[in-house]
C-alpha cells in the first residue's frame, strides 16, 4: 500500500530535495514551489523528519475514502 507525504521545504529547496531523494531513493517525488509531495511504500514518522536538516514539517496525506468507521 502506498503511502502520501507532504513536506515543507526550507530555505533551499534544492537541498531538501536532494536529502529526501537521498533517503527515498525509490519513492516517487513531486515538488512545486516549497513543497515536496512523497509517494513511497515505507510508512514514515517524526524520527524521519529528524534526519532531515532541509525539511521544515511532514504531513501525512490522508484520503476520505482510506478512513475506516
Amino acid at each position: 500500500m502506498p503511502y502520501f507525504y507532504a513536506f515543507v521545504l526550507g530555505t533551499h529547496p534544492e537541498i531538501s530535495y536532494a536529502e529526501l531523494k537521498a533517503l527515498l531513493p525509490s519513492a516517487e517525488i513531486r515538488v512545486r514551489k516549497n513543497i515536496a509531495i512523497v509517494e513511497t511504500n515505507e510508512e514514515l514518522d517524526v524520527k524521519f523528519l529528524s534526519r532531515l536538516g532541509g525539511s521544515i514539517k511532514l504531513v501525512e496525506l490522508v484520503w476520505k475514502n482510506d478512513l475506516k468507521p
